[in-house]
């Protein structure tokens, strides 16, 4: 075992205090042993170096089963968070750290060093997608104040169809709640990055979220035909209605038709939201009595027409005979009682004539 830089700190060896450097223990083979960096005042323990199979974490336990050599690094706390663009080796992830950024990892140093790994086995998402691969960034769980700039670089060729550009938002993962969490994003699409503060280091990765349903397509049902009156007389109007309803999602024009004896009528275009019915209404007369033939769209129906009955003319009015102030006339006053006469027989004849018409018009 040793320590970097010398008189930097040092090492408890299964809760026994190693201050003489370097050093070598002769531990049981296949057992396991507990290591500890201890830094000296003015110092703080940044990582081991040595063994590449060693956890990070201070203090951490070792399975020995071969020789191991063992440094543990320390650094002056005079040292200040390092500041700059740090990026991972393939160019995805990238980190800016302003300067005068306070950071700090989880034994309270300064954070001077990053790095980047390819979590192959990142935790499942509820919803949604990860869009190419998670990040793992190191060291674990250190924090800044300010937040600093986390850019992620995609790629928009491997996005699917089913996946909104616009939509997309880096996440991060939380240990200690089992759970993803959404970090305010702001996407960039002609250059395909996407950016977001970042308070603490952990996994992360691009989430897609899940394209909303799509609606669906509207979907046009007629039913409920009625034609009232289903008989009148020639040129009284008849009415004729049908419910039009979309039982789709998505608002559409639907052509409603009515056709009398199979020849088009009138057409009528109606728009209608989805989840919405309406009722339709046509008007129409005829002029020579018969039964004519309906049918809206498929939906058949029938209505009679007759002849309207032909009231008769009215009576002529009769006038009374001039009056005369000769009474006595006889000759004169006989005139006049045939001429009444007359008038009152051809009232009679009128009135057959109109009554034979009519009875004819009715059988």
């Amino acid at each position: 075992m040793d320590i970097s830089p010398s008189n930097s700190g040092s090492i408890k060896f299964d809760g026994e205090t190693v201050t003489s450097f370097p050093a070598t223990h002769t531990p049981d083979y296949g057992s396991t042993v507990a290591i500890e960096a201890i830094p000296a005042s003015g110092y703080h323990f940044t990582e081991w170096t040595g063994e590449p199979t060693i956890d990070q974490t201070n203090p951490t336990d070792v399975w020995v089963i071969r020789n191991i050599k063992l440094t543990a690094v320390f650094t002056p706390d005079s040292e200040t968070t390092a500041s700059g663009r740090f990026t991972s080796a393939d160019g995805t992830v990238e980190l800016y750290i302003a300067e005068g950024t306070a950071s700090s990892d989880t034994q309270g140093n300064p954070v001077t060093a990053f790095e980047f790994a390819i979590d192959t086995d990142p935790p499942t998402l509820p919803d949604g997608s990860i869009v190419g691969q998670a990040y793992h960034v190191e060291p674990d769980g250190a924090t800044f104040d300010p937040p600093i700039t986390l850019t992620w670089h995609y790629q928009a060729a491997i996005l699917s169809a089913e996946i909104a550009e616009d939509d997309l938002y880096i996440v991060y993962y939380s240990a200690d709640h089992d759970e993803w969490t959404a970090l305010e994003s702001n996407v960039d699409t002609p250059e395909d990055i996407i950016t977001a503060p970042v308070t603490h280091l952990t996994t992360f990765a691009v989430f897609a979220p899940p394209l909303p349903p799509t609606p669906a397509p509207a979907n046009f049902e007629l039913s409920s035909l009625s034609i009232s009156p289903s008989e009148v007389t020639t040129e009284a109007p008849v009415t004729i209605r049908v419910l039009l309803a979309n039982t789709g999602e998505t608002a559409a024009s639907y052509p409603v038709t009515l056709k009398i004896n199979g020849v088009t009528e009138e057409t009528k275009r109606v728009d209608l939201s989805g989840g919405t019915e309406r009722e339709i209404t046509f008007t129409t007369t005829r002029d020579t009595a018969g039964t004519y033939l309906v049918d809206v769209n498929g939906l058949s129906g029938s209505f009679t027409v007759t002849e309207a009955a032909v009231s008769p003319p009215p009576p002529p009015l009769l006038e009374p005979p001039p009056s005369t102030e000769s009474p006595s006339d006889a000759s004169s006053m006989l005139d006049q009682f045939g001429e009444f006469v007359k008038q009152c027989l051809e009232l009679i004849v009128d009135l057959f004539q109109s009554f034979r018409k009519t009875v004819s018009a009715d059988s």
